[in-house]
């Protein structure tokens, strides 16, 4: 009695874990690796020559798509290889200012911080502090992902995590603006991504460190409305500038 006992929850054992296999596919919580993120980072920048300056705020958002191998089933059930793609990835950040700032070192304009309104339209339009602006496109690298519990037959199945570096071709423009006068540079700056997400349908978060650098030139618009009178169109001394920053994040996967 007890042998048929055995036989028969061996056999209705055997006949769940067929409708189980028949039922879900490991590989069903794969197929949505576009995303959109939106996010906020803690930023830092700053040069051989001066301080390093925090930001106030910074924001960012990017778009892309992982491109995931075997496109079968994973490895173990549960592991994938892909290939990361940051289609476009625009950030802003606003930095904490002093006096001190400015092009002076540069042999660019030196202002009279003696002549403060504060009381005209354009001079608070003038006087917008210092911040940047990061442009990056086409950003490439690996990308592993991870599903534990693909195989499982509930809403567990769809959690997810993925881990991921990559570098970002970026061009950045670092802006400042004050006591009535704005001094513009821009520069090629390649930034490098490396960050990981958890993953649960179509939303995810995460966290990502940033860093990259490049070389600045202050740009002088004098020579643009015929003030410059040498014809010089700015200092010719560029300075390297570097970036880093922890930027944490909240994605659209579809």
């Amino acid at each position: 009695m007890n042998l048929l006992r055995n036989i028969t929850a061996a056999v209705l054992a055997c006949i769940c874990c067929s409708v189980y296999a028949q039922d879900v596919n490991p590989n069903d919580v794969w197929r949505k690796n576009s995303y959109t993120l939106l996010g906020y980072a803690k930023q830092q920048t700053g040069t051989d020559f001066e301080a390093v300056k925090n930001s106030k705020f910074s924001f960012f958002i990017a778009k892309g798509n992982t491109y995931y191998w075997p496109k079968s089933k994973p490895w173990f059930g549960m592991l994938k290889l892909g290939l990361d793609v940051r289609w476009t990835d625009i950030s802003m950040a606003k930095y904490k200012t002093d006096k001190a700032d400015g092009w002076a070192d540069w042999d660019g304009p030196s202002y009279d911080y003696g002549n403060e309104s504060g009381s005209d339209i354009m001079d608070k339009l003038t006087n917008l502090g210092c911040f940047n602006v990061t442009v990056g496109a086409f950003g490439i690298g690996p990308n592993l992902g991870f599903s534990p519990f693909a195989g499982m037959s509930n809403g567990a199945r769809y959690l997810r995590a993925s881990v991921y570096f990559h570098y970002q071709p970026a061009v950045t423009a670092y802006i400042l603006s004050q006591d009535g006068e704005t001094e513009v540079s821009w520069a090629y700056t390649g930034m490098m991504d490396f960050g990981g997400k958890i993953i649960y349908r179509a939303i995810s978060v995460g966290i990502e460190g940033r860093w990259g650098s490049g070389k600045f030139k202050p740009l002088d618009f004098s020579g643009i409305f015929g003030d410059d009178e040498d014809g010089d169109s700015g200092s010719s001394v560029k300075i390297k500038r570097k970036f880093a920053a922890t930027r944490f994040y909240i994605a659209f996967t579809f």
